[in-house]
């Protein structure tokens, strides 16, 4: 222990000693196990996964190559759907086909000033990966909302809802 830190119980990291004591993991690796309890996976993020995740949040700016990785950290092989054909099927709404536009469709998501309410919703809606959307997506939504200096204290169900509420009173 270091003033105040212990090791978060799934990556090691030293971490704040309340954070530990209250949770037993970082706010990354909690973030992350919200994440996977979505998709309706119940294993802790792997040390890979979580390497990956830190470094992406490090990131100054997210480019295309960088979603491909992170989504490929948690569904390995996945594909971005840049050929005609590779279509999924999402039962809540209907995914954009995809194709050779779905690289330009996630350069401009990536390049929009959309807060992370509304940048999470659009790269849901462009799916643009064969499998990994959902969690690369909280992940990006994450980005960004400490690229804007949010806090992210509750759980990103909770500061999703919170978040989308205020956005709509906005609109």
């Amino acid at each position: 222990m270091h003033d105040g830190q212990e090791p978060c119980d799934c990556c090691g990291y030293l971490t704040d000693s309340f954070l530990i004591r209250k949770w037993g993991v970082c706010d990354l690796c909690r973030f992350l196990i919200e994440s996977n309890k979505i998709e309706g996976i119940f294993t802790k993020p792997s040390k890979d996964q979580i390497f990956k995740a830190k470094a992406f949040l490090r990131l100054k700016q997210i480019e295309v190559a960088d979603l491909c990785q992170m989504a490929n950290s948690f569904e390995p092989g996945v594909l971005l759907r840049t050929q005609p054909g590779m279509d999924v099927h999402v039962k809540e709404f209907i995914a954009p086909k995809g194709g050779p536009e779905m690289i330009l469709d996630l350069q401009h998501l990536l390049e929009s000033s959309a807060p992370p309410y509304e940048s999470h919703r659009w790269f849901e809606a462009l799916h643009p990966f064969t499998d990994g959307n959902g969690r690369t997506g909280r992940l990006y939504w994450l980005w960004k909302m400490q690229a804007e200096g949010s806090q992210t204290h509750l759980g990103f169900l909770h500061t999703w809802y919170y978040q989308s509420l205020k956005e709509e009173v906005l609109i």
